[in-house]
């Protein structure tokens, strides 16, 4: 695919590489618009959708997937760990998870 999106002149078209679609992901925070949102669902939501529309490798999809079900500890250490291995220090998305996971909790039964 890459030697056709080449001989096409189509790179920024379908055939990134899979660096390509980490920054994809550390930067689907400000690219999807998620930052003007106010609700942090609908700001999740938004995140999330931009990023599963505009991946093109099998590798980042399967890296997105892992992180689904992962807690908050784990989506750290799994993201962060394709970064470094691909020589990605900065990501917005990294640090937002990073911040939330350092934001204290609320007791169940406080008040609201």
């Amino acid at each position: 695919m890459a030697q056709s999106c080449a001989l096409l002149g189509l790179a920024a078209v379908g055939c990134g590489s899979y660096k390509d679609d980490l920054h994809t992901i550390c930067d689907a925070y400000t690219l999807s618009g998620a930052r003007a949102t106010g609700n942090p669902s609908t700001k999740a939501t938004v995140t999330a959708r931009y990023i599963a529309d505009h991946l093109d490798t099998n590798e980042a999809k399967q890296l997105m997937g892992s992180l689904g079900m992962a807690s908050p500890e784990d989506k750290l250490r799994i993201l962060r760990a394709a970064l470094t291995k691909n020589g990605i220090d900065d990501c917005e998305l990294l640090d937002l998870w990073s911040t939330a996971a350092r934001a204290p909790t609320r007791p169940p039964d406080a008040e609201p």
